[in-house]
C-alpha cells in the first residue's frame, strides 16, 4: 500500500470518521485500513494524534471526540457532530465566505473545490441576506487593484524570505518613497490587502498597503526573522511613542470609531456621549475621520508629538493640531472645488 501524502490522509481521515460515527462508534482497523486504502499503522497514529483533538468550536475538552484503540477495534464516542453537516450562524457562514473569497481573489493558490464551496455558499448568503451587488458590500475582490507583477513579487518575498525594494506612496505625506522591507506577513483589513514588514529606512516594524505600492523589484539577498520583532496583523496603523494624541467627544452614532480604530482611552459622559482618545499618524488622516463624522463628533484636544521628527520614513505629525481643523478641511475641499469649476 502507497504511503499517503499529507491531503490524502485527511480527504480519508474526514470521510472514514464520519461514516464509524454514524455505524454505532465501532469498527474494524484493518477493514478501514483495506476499504480506504490508509496504511494501518498510518491510521492508528492518525486517529489518535489528529482526529482526537477535532471538534466543534470552541473546542473545550467536553467537546472533544474519545477514540480508543483496542487490537483491531477502533471506539469513537463522543463525536456525534460528524453525523451532520455543522449549522453554521449568519456570521460564522460571513466570516467562512469572505475568507474564501479572500484567498481566491487575492490569485494564491487554491482548487476547484473550493471555488465550488465558496460559490455554494455565496448563493446561499445572498438570498438570505436580500441585498443586492452582494460581492460588492462585502469587498472581497481585495486584489484587483494590485498588478499582477507586484502581487507576484510580494509573495515570492514573503515565501522565500527575500528583501523586496519597493515605491510606496502616502497619502499622508502626499508622495512616493523608496524604501526595502522583510515581509513577514500579508493579510486584509478593511477590504485591502497589507504587508507587515520590517522597513529598513524606517528602522521599524510598518505597516503598508498594497495596492499603494507602485513599484516593487525582488532582491536576492534573504533575510532573517528576528525574535525581538513583534508584528501584529490585527493592526493596520501601529502608535508609536512620537505620534499626536488627539481626544474627541463621539455621539452614539460614532461609537463604531471605538471599533474600528485603537483607542488607547475612552470615557462616558453624562450627556450619553463618549471621550476617546486615539494616536495619529498625520494630520490627513485626522482631517479624514472628522470629515467622515461630521457633526457627530468634535475634536476636544490634541498634544504634539513627544518627540521630534527624527526619521525621514516617520509620518508623524511635526506640529499642533488646530482645534478647527475639520472646517480647514472642509475649505480646502471646498476651494478645490471652486478651482475645478472656475
Amino acid at each position: 500500500m502507497k504511503k499517503l501524502t499529507a491531503e490524502e490522509r485527511f480527504e480519508r481521515l474526514f470521510t472514514l470518521v464520519p461514516e464509524v460515527v454514524k455505524s454505532g462508534g465501532i469498527a474494524s482497523l484493518s477493514e478501514l485500513s483495506q476499504r480506504f486504502e490508509y496504511p494501518l499503522e498510518s491510521l492508528k497514529s492518525d486517529l489518535k494524534d489528529i482526529m482526537r483533538f477535532v471538534a466543534p468550536w470552541p473546542r473545550t475538552f467536553d467537546l472533544l471526540p474519545q477514540i480508543g484503540i483496542e487490537g483491531d477495534t477502533v471506539i469513537i464516542a463522543n463525536a456525534d457532530f460528524f453525523k451532520q453537516p455543522p449549522q453554521l450562524a449568519w456570521e460564522e457562514a460571513l466570516s467562512l465566505y469572505t475568507s474564501a473569497a479572500a484567498v481566491l481573489g487575492a490569485r494564491l493558490p487554491s482548487s476547484d473545490d473550493l471555488k465550488s464551496a465558496a460559490e455554494k455558499l455565496r448563493r446561499v448568503l445572498e438570498a438570505k441576506s436580500n441585498l443586492e451587488n452582494f460581492e460588492r458590500i462585502l469587498g472581497v475582490d481585495v486584489a484587483e487593484e494590485i498588478p499582477d507583477e507586484i502581487w507576484s513579487d510580494i509573495l515570492v518575498a514573503l515565501r522565500e524570505r527575500r528583501k523586496l525594494r519597493i515605491n510606496y506612496y502616502s497619502f499622508g505625506k502626499g508622495k512616493s518613497s523608496v524604501r526595502e522591507v522583510d515581509i513577514h506577513g500579508v493579510f486584509v483589513r478593511r477590504e485591502s490587502w497589507h504587508i507587515s514588514c520590517w522597513c529598513h529606512r524606517a528602522q521599524d516594524v510598518r505597516i503598508f498597503k498594497c495596492d499603494q505600492i507602485e513599484h516593487s523589484e525582488l532582491l536576492d539577498e534573504q533575510f532573517h526573522e528576528s525574535a525581538n520583532l513583534s508584528f501584529s496583523e490585527n493592526k493596520i496603523y501601529q502608535a508609536q511613542a512620537s505620534d499626536a494624541r488627539v481626544n474627541l467627544k463621539l455621539k452614539p452614532e460614532a461609537f463604531w470609531v471605538t471599533q474600528a480604530y485603537d483607542i488607547e482611552h475612552q470615557k462616558d459622559l453624562p450627556d450619553g456621549s463618549l471621550e476617546v482618545r486615539l494616536a495619529i499618524g498625520n494630520k490627513r488622516f485626522l482631517e479624514y475621520l472628522l470629515l467622515l463624522l461630521g457633526n457627530s463628533a468634535e475634536l476636544m484636544d490634541s498634544s504634539a508629538p513627544s518627540s521630534p521628527d527624527d526619521s525621514p520614513a516617520d509620518d508623524s505629525p511635526s506640529d499642533d493640531i488646530p482645534s478647527d481643523l475639520a472646517s480647514q478641511a472642509v475649505g480646502k475641499i471646498l476651494a478645490r472645488y471652486l478651482n475645478d469649476q472656475y
